[in-house]
């Protein structure tokens, strides 16, 4: 063989090993050539998904503070196309990792599967290069533009299916409130330093008719914990059966939040509204500022590794002077309590119509964290919204749990005052309870009390006897057990 022949198969071999046949060597691309392709792939993966957050979250697009944070994610994709494009060849396959994570991440893929899916685009850059930065931007450029396309501005609060059957009219409507985070005595008063007079919120549901149970105890601290436990989910008779064996027909209103629809087994009707809804909040006089702080962790909050930082920075340190309100805005930018109180006023239009026969089961994200309502329940501005460990006081906190809990006293009494005018009448029975307690942490209650207090709900009944004992769960099934007894 001629030294020509030789040479040719030692260039073709090495060739072959750095990948050049393929058209694809990570060392002799252009520089402008993978900044351009790596910046399209970045700009359009994060856009993409912002643009879907934004349609499914009812949240304006062509706002300020969305382009705000539209322009801070393309300025992120540069950064990251900046790197790829100069850095050596371990920091491009980073930057490629951080990229299939983006892809994937947002879509919360469960069990460390989002992680794999980012190994896999690794593996894939190194087989083809700048081959999956064009995949991806044209499939995120397509996702954007379907965004885009499908976005309204047109909301629907409520969202429902399925239809309510003639109940038998001779039975007793029966309507549970699933109060979120509402204490009972005992939680109350470990706040009374901290909120003088909170104790007292108490009083008006013993002037609308209802028994109060003295030192009810939660075996759950979370809502996604508790809930099964009180509808007995999973047992053999669950509570919507329980009410249903009668003759009732069972409805449902619930948030997006947990979906007590799906494992409940005799449920006619159900309604659900979104807590995470963000119209409201564009509606509101802010700051810009602060409007696009509070969209932005919105939106970093849809994915694990989004979720990680922000925790990590909401763990960290006080944020100095005027960054102090972003820090919450960043890390705790959650909608429930001003969606809830929308739903209150669609519900307290459903209850006027409430027939004997029917039972109701009402989850309101009320007085739930963000505190953003005051006594009379106006918003505050959304940089004064606290959460139960934002970084102020404990007396801070504590007030604006307490102006929260007024407020979920006023709509209750409206709602009431709905079902005693509804065709049920004030024959309906209504129990009324916290899933647990408030989670408000100090640094001067010792870890007994906190322990106490998130686990120290409100139970209180209007139509039956107020059953005997303390458990959350059994007190709950018993009142429920005597108020679906056949007539």
């Amino acid at each position: 063989m001629g030294g020509a022949a030789r040479a040719g198969i030692a260039q073709g071999r090495e060739g072959f090993h750095d990948r050049s046949m393929t058209g694809w060597d990570p060392d002799r691309s252009p520089v402008g050539t993978r900044f351009a392709w790596v910046l399209a792939a970045n700009a359009m993966v994060l856009l993409g998904h912002f643009a879907t957050f934004l349609r499914y979250r009812d949240y304006p697009m062509w706002r300020a503070e969305s382009l705000i944070v539209a322009g801070l994610l393309v300025a992120s994709a540069a950064a990251v196309a900046w790197f790829y494009a100069r850095g050596p060849r371990m920091l491009r396959l980073a930057w490629v990792l951080l990229l299939g994570i983006a892809i994937v991440d947002f879509a919360q893929p469960e069990n460390g599967w989002w992680l794999l899916l980012a190994l896999v685009a690794v593996a894939v850059h190194e087989k083809f290069g700048l081959a999956l930065f064009k995949f991806a931007t044209v499939m995120f450029a397509s996702v954007l533009l379907f965004a885009l396309a499908g976005w309204s501005a047109t909301t629907r609060p409520m969202e429902s299916a399925g239809a309510m059957k003639a109940g038998d009219r001779s039975q007793r409507a029966i309507v549970h409130f699933i109060l979120d985070e509402q204490a009972g005595p005992d939680g109350l008063a470990l706040l009374e330093p901290s909120a003088p007079g909170i104790a007292q919120k108490l009083a008006p549901w013993r002037a609308m008719g209802f028994a109060i149970a003295p030192h009810p105890r939660s075996d759950y601290s979370r809502t996604k914990e508790s809930i099964p436990q009180l509808m007995r989910l999973g047992a053999a008779r669950d509570l919507t059966e329980t009410m249903a064996a009668p003759g009732r027909s069972v409805r449902v209103v619930q948030s997006t939040f947990f979906d007590l629809c799906a494992e409940a087994r005799a449920v006619d009707r159900c309604d659900t509204y979104g807590f995470d809804r963000l119209d409201l909040v564009a509606g509101m006089e802010a700051p810009l500022g602060h409007r696009a702080a509070f969209l932005g962790g919105s939106f970093l909050k849809l994915a694990h590794s989004g979720r990680w930082v922000t925790g990590l920075v909401r763990d960290g340190p006080a944020w100095p002077g005027a960054l102090a309100p972003y820090r919450d805005l960043v890390t705790r930018p959650r909608a429930n309590t001003v969606n809830a109180k929308r739903a209150a006023g669609w519900l307290e239009e459903e209850l006027a119509r409430l027939q004997p026969g029917e039972a109701w089961v009402v989850h309101l994200l009320l007085p739930h964290f963000p505190y953003a309502l005051r006594e009379d329940c106006t918003t505050r501005p959304i940089a004064q919204w606290l959460s139960e460990d934002s970084a102020v006081p404990i007396e801070m906190r504590a007030r604006a749990y307490s102006a929260q809990l007024e407020c979920t006293n006023r709509v209750m009494a409206r709602l009431v005052a709905a079902i005693e005018a509804s065709p049920a009448g004030r024959d309906t029975v209504i129990l009324a309870y916290g899933d647990h307690g408030a989670r408000i942490r100090g640094d001067h209650k010792s870890l007994a009390e906190q322990e106490v207090s998130m686990r120290a709900p409100l139970v209180a009944v209007r139509g039956v006897a107020l059953p005997e004992g303390e458990n959350l769960a059994e007190l709950v099934a018993a009142a429920t057990a005597e108020a679906s007894a056949p007539r």
